[in-house]
């Protein structure tokens, strides 16, 4: 199984912001703490996922893009928890060498993160949340 190249390196967009708007509900200051756990989580995961592809580690691959997957969409982010979804379902491992991997979904979660970050000082500077 090949990695979706296109999925990696585009940018569609990155973030549902439908379900961003929990967090106005919420308010901003418990999704900027919330955010930040997640913000020291995912690199982590990353590393494992990547570590799990390397040592062919099927269970733990698997097990660790569902998890990422859904964490990151309870925040909307869409565009990378497709590409996590994709992995995860696909029949075999991908061919894929696992820094590349981890370098491709790690570019792809700053661009999320930036835009999260974004969206959040946007949300502020208008008064909601």
């Amino acid at each position: 199984m090949s990695v979706d190249s296109e999925a990696l390196n585009s940018n569609p967009n990155l973030l549902d912001y439908d379900q961003l708007s929990i967090f106005i509900d919420v308010g901003l200051d418990e999704f900027r703490t919330i955010f930040q756990d997640v913000v020291k989580d995912v690199p982590n995961t990353l590393a494992t996922i990547s570590n799990a592809l390397a040592g062919g580690d099927e269970k733990t691959f698997r097990a660790q893009l569902h998890s990422l997957r859904g964490m990151l969409l309870n925040f909307g982010c869409i565009a990378i928890a497709v590409v996590l979804m994709g992995l995860e379902k696909a029949p075999e491992l991908p061919q894929i060498a696992p820094e590349a991997l981890l370098q491709k979904l790690t570019q792809l979660w700053e661009s999320t993160r930036a835009a999260l970050e974004a969206w959040a000082d946007q949300a502020e500077a208008e008064g909601l949340g």
